[in-house]
């Protein structure tokens, strides 16, 4: 485990939590996390954490060739 301290007094009306979520967002944009990483220093639930990317323009950006693999996985399972 890492330990960050920092003065309160810096950043008086910034929770911890919040604090460990910019972080971790900060860590995913600069590709020194992945998203699942980043989602683990946050403690959120994956989709709270997709949601909070999401309000910021990162977003899981799906393609029409993201939509037939799936399409084509469900076929071969026979699900459709």
């Amino acid at each position: 485990m890492v330990l960050i301290e920092l003065d309160e007094t810096v950043l008086p009306d910034i929770s911890p939590e919040r604090l460990r979520l910019e972080f971790a967002i900060w860590l995913y944009q600069a590709g020194k996390a992945t998203k699942a990483q980043a989602r683990r220093l946050t403690g959120l639930e994956r989709l709270e954490f997709e949601r909070e990317l999401g309000h910021r323009g990162l977003g899981t950006e799906l393609t029409e060739a993201h939509l037939e693999q799936d399409l084509a996985t469900l076929r071969a399972l026979k699900v459709l």
